[in-house]
């Protein structure tokens, strides 16, 4: 699901800068990324939270209600033609990426073309006439379980699990679910991104990586009805 934001809280990342260095550059190289795309994330992560910041101002000196400031910042940089990574959807490494990197909004996500659906845990893309998911994000809204560094279970989508108050049905093979499945016949790999919380309540979201799916199967899940479950291990 998105996030609210409240008044209080003003949009930081802990993406750090690229340095000049010829050993960081090096490292970027191998790791597929380039000073410039680096730059140009860092770049639109600094715009937003500027525009972010503005809009806070702004709602505070209306009294506004408006809770979604962040989609607000995001549409702006849309508009603008801010986005980075806006090309064809990208399986494996995102140029300008690195892992480790920490994001305070999944808006920025999108913003960057790490995860680009706002809303939904698993992103997906069309490739050889079948859809391979690219990426997905572990929230801990349905049953997941990150084991370690190295393994994540993670499970599927739709059926209710999210809702309480309303009644679960199984969980259907399609959209990010037959993506998924695909994925462990393709072995592509699958960005991971983790939400977690700080010891205040803070949330933040956590680039890990590059997963494979290594099996996936139906099962019961706590409210009775059939979810899939995928499992998936760190590429090394």
């Amino acid at each position: 699901m998105g996030d609210k934001p409240s008044s209080s809280n003003t949009a930081k990342t802990n993406v750090k800068e690229p340095g000049v260095n010829l050993q960081n550059e090096e490292f970027l190289k191998e790791c597929g990324h380039s000073i410039e795309m680096r730059k140009k994330v860092s770049g639109a992560l600094r715009l937003f939270s500027v525009v972010f910041e503005s809009l806070e101002d702004e709602k505070s000196e209306e009294g506004s209600a408006s809770k979604r400031v962040d989609l607000k910042a995001a549409n702006i940089l849309k508009k603008e033609g801010r986005f980075v990574n806006t090309g064809k959807q990208i399986i494996g490494p995102v140029p300008g990426v690195e892992v480790g990197d920490e994001y305070k909004y999944r808006v920025e996500l999108t913003i960057i073309g790490l995860h680009r659906q706002t809303r939904a845990g698993i992103d997906f893309v069309m490739h050889g006439g079948r859809i391979l998911a690219t990426s997905i994000v572990a929230s801990g809204s349905y049953e997941d379980k990150i084991c370690n560094e190295m393994s994540i279970i993670y499970t599927g989508q739709g059926g209710n699990y999210m809702l309480p108050r309303k009644k679960a049905y199984d969980q259907k093979l399609k959209g990010g679910n037959l993506a998924l499945k695909n994925s462990l016949d393709e072995q592509n790999p699958i960005r991971l991104i983790h939400r977690l919380y700080s010891s205040d309540g803070q949330r933040k979201y956590v680039y890990k990586g590059l997963f494979v799916v290594t099996k996936c199967f139906r099962k019961r899940g706590t409210r009775g009805k059939l979810v899939w479950e995928f499992h998936l291990r760190l590429l090394l």
